[in-house]
């Protein structure tokens, strides 16, 4: 045998293949060894272990003709979007503040916004902080309506982080939502620990959110998943286990 296939043969022994059927047919993602880097010193990784870098990739890849994690708005307008991205935040689970958010709506609420009314329906909900968190969506949404006419993503998210209450993160998902674009990264907590853990962020020091941002951006090319897949599907599926590890320390 050449010595050149034998190089190839050796190689390919420590790729990884997942395979999916399309029409009927096997369709194969092959990638490196786990333990070749990725990203600086992150390592691949199992493709069958749960939250490893090449999980990542696979999910991704099986997802492709679903397209269960792909962008779409949550609202009809960027006043929508406005609303239920900060009623989704800070700590609220999406599926409490989604239910805050249909109530406001019913209620005339989001187009016409009235603090004091907010506020007491926010109560009635028993969500957190409904005074500070009625204030600032009653400020936030007079305040987007002369945001309305910009189209650029990025100008967009410098815009919306002026408005009381908009951070980085929430003016990060609203632009995603209504854009479906790749330049940028909605970073929760669950994402943020996952990238500290495996190197992919700097644990040693405190980081700006845009400059954590640009990390992502970059670790996702690596993968070669597009970011907004990428952190929905990480969002979706680590969120789920820290609910889990969470109610195993309450029993405990």
């Amino acid at each position: 045998m050449p010595e050149g296939q034998n190089l190839v043969n050796r190689y390919t022994c420590f790729m990884q293949r997942v395979v999916r059927l399309n029409e009927g047919r096997p369709d194969w993602l092959t990638m490196p060894d786990p333990g070749d880097r990725v990203y600086g010193e992150t390592e691949w990784g199992e493709a069958t272990a749960f939250a490893t870098p090449a999980f990542w990739k696979a999910q991704a890849w099986l997802d492709q003709s679903k397209g269960e994690y792909a962008p779409r708005p949550l609202g009809r307008s960027l006043t929508e979007e406005l609303a239920i991205c900060m009623l989704s935040g800070f700590g609220i689970r999406a599926e409490a503040g989604a239910a805050a958010f249909r109530r406001l709506r019913d209620a005339g609420l989001i187009e016409r916004p009235d603090r004091l009314r907010i506020e007491v329906t926010l109560r009635e909900l028993r969500y957190r902080f409904p005074a500070s968190k009625a204030k600032h969506l009653a400020l936030a949404l007079v305040g987007v309506r002369e945001l309305t006419g910009i189209d650029r993503p990025l100008e967009l998210r410098d815009a919306l982080v002026k408005l009381p209450g908009v951070g980085p993160k929430t003016a990060s998902w609203i632009v995603r939502n209504r854009f479906g674009c790749d330049d940028i990264a909605i970073l929760d907590v669950h994402i943020v620990r996952w990238c500290e853990r495996w190197g992919v962020f700097d644990r040693t020091r405190k980081m700006t959110y845009f400059e954590a941002e640009s990390r992502f951006l970059r670790f996702a090319a690596c993968l070669e998943v597009r970011p907004s897949i990428l952190d929905n599907l990480m969002w979706r599926q680590l969120r789920i286990v820290g609910d889990a590890l969470d109610d195993v320390r309450t029993a405990s």
